[in-house]
């Protein structure tokens, strides 16, 4: 078995681009052709050639392969049987002329082209596999993951690629500014005004329409004026409080008093029977999602498109008596504002980052959303 020391042509994870790779890497080949080639006529000018791109995105493929499949690779380049492990035992994996992994499959015998037939091998886990599909997810316009994923196939096979697509349309800036989603915190406690008896507008009131002076029918002399409060409560906001009639026979009292007894018993028979329902949460049953201090987010408006939402930075989070925080102080261009959670968006920029992966960490990406803006 013969083992050759690779040495990479170019570094990968210093590109944060597919683009911007791929030119660097045959800008470099063309270097090493111009300075192996005496004849000055012979040397390469100009702009980069369509050759010239594919020979770089081969050699970029090849270091690639040699880093997620090296004991493949090695069997296959002295052709030695080949010990796959499960995910690739299905692929019947072959080196093509220019010495890349490509899939056998069972397409061969069809009309489509040679690379739908026999794509290129990559693992998901490579960082130049997620270079790849975010430069195909901007081409397609924010194409979702399956469109994606599909594309993607028709010249490459990455190992696990559902998983990456769907990782890549979720870490889009753009795509996470159309589809939005507020955060949405645990469902707070009742409130004491609704564990209390009392009367509507007790603690605050609303008067649009004013007194309406109106007579009383059974008593001409009465003249004391219809507000809104006789209609919601049955009586003047300043009326003093009644006694307990709970208790009274119904053929005793007066009509005002069979009325007040009737709203007392209601109010006795939903803080005994009722009030017990209201300890279960139907909804926001947990924090599903929370924001930290420094986080990027979108500041919801419902008169705007998603696209024009404005753009901050939580500097305080205002805890409630459960130390859930419902809401948040957010630096935007204008100034210091205060939200509630319902009109905060967080943007996928504070994830983090696996090694495995090779992302720039948070700081580096919030700074490259906050320079887009």
């Amino acid at each position: 078995m013969v083992c050759e020391v690779h040495t990479p042509i170019i570094d990968i994870k210093r590109f944060s681009s597919y683009i911007r790779l791929q030119r660097a890497c045959a800008y470099a080949l063309r270097f090493i052709y111009n300075s192996r080639t005496k004849n000055v006529a012979d040397r390469c000018r100009g702009p980069l050639s369509t050759d010239e791109l594919n020979k770089a995105t081969m050699v970029i493929v090849k270091e690639v392969q040699l880093e997620s499949f090296p004991n493949e690779y090695t069997c296959l380049i002295n052709k030695l049987p080949v010990k796959t492990s499960r995910n690739l035992s299905g692929l019947n994996i072959f080196l093509d002329q220019n010495n890349v992994i490509r899939v056998g499959g069972r397409l061969n015998n069809s009309e489509f082209a040679y690379d739908k037939k026999h794509p290129i091998l990559l693992c998901s886990k490579h960082y130049f596999t997620l270079l790849l599909h975010r430069h195909e997810h901007n081409r397609l316009l924010h194409a979702g993951p399956l469109l994606l994923f599909s594309n993607i196939r028709n010249t490459w096979w990455p190992i696990g690629g559902r998983n990456i697509a769907k990782k890549v349309v979720h870490q889009c800036i753009t795509c996470s500014r159309m589809k939005a989603k507020a955060i949405q915190p645990i469902m707070g406690n009742l409130p004491s005004e609704r564990l209390l008896s009392g009367y509507p507008f007790l603690c605050c009131g609303v008067d649009y329409a004013g007194p309406m002076y109106m007579l009383n029918r059974k008593d001409p002399d009465d003249y004391t004026p219809l507000t809104p409060a006789h209609f919601l409560v049955g009586r003047p906001l300043t009326a003093p409080a009644c006694e307990d009639t709970t208790t009274r026979a119904v053929h005793a009292l007066s009509r005002f008093q069979r009325l007040e007894q009737l709203r007392q018993h209601f109010w006795k028979r939903w803080s005994t029977e009722y009030i017990s329902e209201l300890q279960r949460r139907t909804k926001w049953k947990e924090n599903k999602e929370t924001i930290t201090p420094n986080s990027l987010v979108l500041i919801k408006d419902d008169n705007l498109p998603p696209l024009r939402w404005r753009l901050g930075r939580i500097i305080s989070l205002s805890p409630g008596k459960d130390g859930v925080s419902r809401v948040a102080s957010i630096r935007t261009a204008t100034g210091v504002i205060q939200r509630a959670s319902s009109k905060i968006c967080p943007l996928p920029v504070s994830t983090s980052d696996t090694a495995d992966t090779g992302l720039h960490s948070p700081r580096h990406r919030q700074t490259s959303v906050e320079s887009n803006q």
